[in-house]
């Protein structure tokens, strides 16, 4: 499986499935290793509406989201990461997570 160095300046790395400007959306693994945080941010994204579906595989994470956002669990959740800012603490170990984001246009 070949890795890249995720965003945020952060310790996490990303596997993308797929990737389509056509239909507009994504799939990943992520990979973040013990003690791994994701600072807050938004993923702001011109003109467009952004969706993600998380699904926690392996360890455990609790995110944080602004109002809006849909969890079960410590194991899935959906929200809108250009509107809501977001961020996740130190993982207490390794967690991987299925990530899933579609654009829609901006009415």
């Amino acid at each position: 499986m070949r890795w890249e160095k995720g965003r945020q300046d952060s310790n996490y790395f990303k596997h993308t499935i797929f990737f389509s400007k056509r239909f507009k959306c994504d799939a990943y693994i992520l990979k973040l290793p013990k003690g791994t945080s994701i600072p807050q941010h938004v993923d702001w994204v011109p003109h467009m509406n952004h969706h993600r579906i998380n699904i926690t595989l392996r360890g455990r994470i609790n995110m944080w989201a602004d109002g809006g956002y849909f969890s079960i669990g410590d194991w899935f959740s959906y929200f809108r990461p250009d509107i809501q800012s977001h961020s996740a603490p130190a993982v207490v170990k390794d967690t991987y997570i299925f990530s899933f984001g579609w654009v829609t246009h901006a009415y």
